[in-house]
């Protein structure tokens, strides 16, 4: 006899914005992917970038006991945050929901705004040279001239201020209003998933359910037939 037992169906709960919003980035996946079989082992300090086995050093210099536990832990703590960076930086993998695409992006966008904000007080601090002057007691004194001045100095004070401003906004409302939206985008997501998913049980079971109607019509219609030849 074939087996018609439909698995029960349990949908996916909808998370609440605020369940969204505290997702671990480490969790989230990157957009980077292994492919094959690949088995990494423990990650050791030689086989990181300079800068960040600088980093760890530098931790590693206040170590006064158990070295190879703190230098195992310093070594993930460079590793996380460079998975995050990478994330950032270079997008996460596909199967990541809306809200976290948008998290990511949101924080994307604000580093690289910080970026320019940062070139741009550097370009401000710069100084061409200095100008020989003489304090109020008469000393020599050497008084920074800046090497942007005039029009191009108030494009890139308008220009900083304007990155500033963009970057509270995406910290701020800006930011608030687009997470809002994709959390909204992932419910309803989910939601439809939910609904397709439901569709597609009832439909196994309406077809289980026929399939074992048709088996019984058919074994009755041949004890039907059967009685009826019997009778004859």
């Amino acid at each position: 006899m074939t087996d018609t037992t439909i698995p029960d169906f349990t949908p996916a709960p909808i998370p609440t914005e605020a369940e969204l919003a505290s997702f671990d980035h480490r969790d989230v996946p990157s957009s980077a992917t292994a492919v094959g079989n690949v088995q990494l082992g423990e990650p050791v300090l030689t086989g990181l970038p300079p800068e960040m086995r600088q980093r760890v050093a530098e931790k590693m210099a206040t170590v006064k006991a158990d070295h190879a536990i703190f230098e195992r832990q310093f070594i993930r703590e460079e590793l996380e945050k460079n998975s995050y960076r990478v994330k950032v930086l270079a997008g996460i993998h596909k199967e990541a929901n809306e809200y976290e695409r948008v998290s990511f992006g949101i924080m994307r966008e604000i580093y690289h705004m910080q970026r320019e904000a940062d070139r741009l007080s550097d370009e401000l601090a710069d100084v061409a040279g200095y100008s020989k002057e003489h304090d109020e007691e008469g000393n020599p004194q050497g008084v920074p001239i800046p090497r942007y001045q005039n029009e191009a100095r108030r494009a890139r004070e308008a220009a900083l201020e304007d990155v500033r401003r963009r970057i509270r906004l995406l910290e701020g409302r800006e930011g608030d209003q687009l997470r809002a939206e994709a959390a909204k985008v992932t419910q309803d997501r989910i939601r439809d998933q939910n609904e397709r998913l439901a569709e597609d049980h009832e439909v196994r079971r309406l077809a289980a359910e026929k399939q074992r109607s048709q088996r019984i019509a058919a074994r009755v219609d041949k004890i039907v037939q059967n009685r009826q030849h019997e009778m004859r």
